[in-house]
């Protein structure tokens, strides 16, 4: 593992696969650690050419815990990335984000569009919440106190996984692995919810969205309960070109299921935009 400044803050990071390849920045969602990029997800997108960059966001695994009462911005978590790949000397960069990541990816196209080739984002929005509303259920789940105990924090997580996966792919006892081996590697009270803080904060991003000059991918599931896909329908039909690709069956999650679904359409989008 390797950290990147942005400022104050370390930014924990990692590469798989060859420098010389086109870069892929992924950016995970919200709470979700760089071991969420599974190395079999990894592995498969080496496999497609690509050299692979994942990182912790601030306030989530190895990088810093940010606990400033004033907060951050998606902005500043754009910087964060950005700082990583100076660190690398990547001086751009094709995007994947997931759901949070999706809106720091967004933030990143739209202020430094120099720096992104392309942009491909899954379950995520522009900000206006009149698109991609919530299922009550979900926004419960998402809104549940946050703890400082690990055990109850753990069983918290799980039980939001259960609200918002795709209910023909769930494997709790495949979701409970995952979860312990992100959570031996860093546990982070409170981390989420200042995440999920940022996201409710930041402004609506459409009208900059409607002058964005990244080539643009969207996808989304069509049974996502926290983004409801309406939400992704929204981004597209604003980005000048950007294309749409529902998912059957996914709800708010990346199962391994449609790993190679979502692959092929990043390596397509990325085929027709490589510079």
């Amino acid at each position: 593992m390797s950290f990147a400044a942005n400022g104050e803050i370390r930014i924990c990071y990692d590469t798989i696969g060859y420098p010389e390849d086109p870069p892929l920045l992924l950016i995970a969602g919200l709470g979700n650690q760089l071991v969420t990029w599974q190395d079999e997800f990894c592995a498969s997108l080496i496999d497609r050419g690509f050299f692979v960059i994942r990182f912790d966001n601030r306030d989530c695994g190895l990088s810093s815990v940010v606990t400033d009462r004033d907060g951050y911005t998606l902005h500043d978590m754009a910087g964060d990335a950005l700082a990583v790949l100076d660190a690398l000397g990547v001086a751009r960069v094709h995007l994947f984000g997931h759901s949070l990541g999706g809106m720091i990816a967004q933030v990143m196209s739209i202020e430094h569009p120099d720096r992104v080739a392309s942009m491909t984002v899954l379950s995520t929005s522009t900000g206006n919440w009149d698109h991609g509303t919530p299922s009550d259920e979900a926004l419960a789940a998402i809104s549940r106190p946050v703890t400082e105990d690990r055990e109850e924090s753990f069983e918290r997580d799980v039980a939001n996984r259960r609200v918002w996966a795709s209910p023909s792919w769930f494997d709790e006892d495949l979701i409970r692995e995952q979860f312990r081996v992100a959570y031996d590697r860093a546990f982070t009270p409170g981390g989420s919810a200042r995440q999920y803080l940022a996201i409710l904060q930041a402004p609506e991003r459409e009208e900059a969205l409607r002058t964005l000059n990244v080539p643009t991918l969207v996808m989304h599931g069509t049974l996502d309960p926290l983004i409801a896909m309406d939400g992704g329908q929204r981004l597209a039909s604003l980005v000048p070109g950007a294309q749409f690709m529902e998912i059957e069956g996914l709800a708010h999650d990346l199962p391994i299921q449609v790993w190679q679904q979502v692959i092929s359409a990043i390596t397509s989008h990325v085929s027709q935009n490589a510079s």
